[in-house]
């Protein structure tokens, strides 16, 4: 029985590039691994008459994590806040450490809770800080440690305003969309009018 030759191909999307690049078109890549050839892997095989087939694999290169979150992120004041620490990290992070004040944040302090969530290509922290008050913003610290070293990153906690929408007013409107960018203070003084 005559099989025909299945045409394979390999593409590769590194860290440094935004387009695909062919890099192999038999059934076996093999490859150097180094900073240029870390990154995403596709492999697809396609045959007329038939749906093509494809896979794809990550090639990672093991050094110290990179942090990845936002440097400022916002909270109201009185609410429970979040503040997120993403980290890419190959292998695990070992520690992930907050501070805010040059001083370390005791997870057992009532104010904080520090969730941890693995990720498969690292770990994301969070610092959420329990009713929030106004020495709880500024600027804090999230340091994240693994077996080839440690990144650390200053996340700025900016207050943002309470938005609130007047039911009455909402259902005054001709197309029932009213925007809620009003703070507290400011329907309060609406109210009074």
């Amino acid at each position: 029985m005559f099989v025909p030759a299945v045409p394979i191909i390999h593409t590769h999307l590194n860290c440094h590039s935004v387009r695909l690049q062919v890099v192999g078109t038999s059934a076996n890549l093999t490859l150097d691994v180094d900073s240029d050839t870390a990154g995403r892997y596709y492999c697809k095989a396609s045959v007329m008459g038939f749906p093509e087939v494809g896979a794809e694999a990550s090639v990672y290169l093991k050094g110290p994590p990179t942090i990845i979150s936002h440097r400022t992120q916002f909270g109201i004041q009185g609410d429970n806040v979040r503040l997120e620490c993403v980290a890419f990290s190959i292998p695990k992070p070992e520690h992930v450490t907050w501070t805010y004040n040059g001083n370390e944040v005791d997870a057992d302090d009532k104010d904080y809770t520090i969730l941890e969530d693995p990720l498969p290509e690292g770990i994301k922290s969070t610092l959420v800080i329990r009713e929030s008050r106004q020495q709880h913003f500024g600027p804090y610290n999230c340091s994240v440690t693994n077996p080839y070293g440690s990144d650390v990153v200053e996340i700025n906690l900016k207050p943002q305003s309470k938005r609130y929408c007047s039911p009455l007013k909402l259902l005054k409107s001709k197309r029932n969309l009213m925007p809620c960018s009003l703070n507290y203070m400011q329907h309060k003084n609406l109210e009074k009018r």
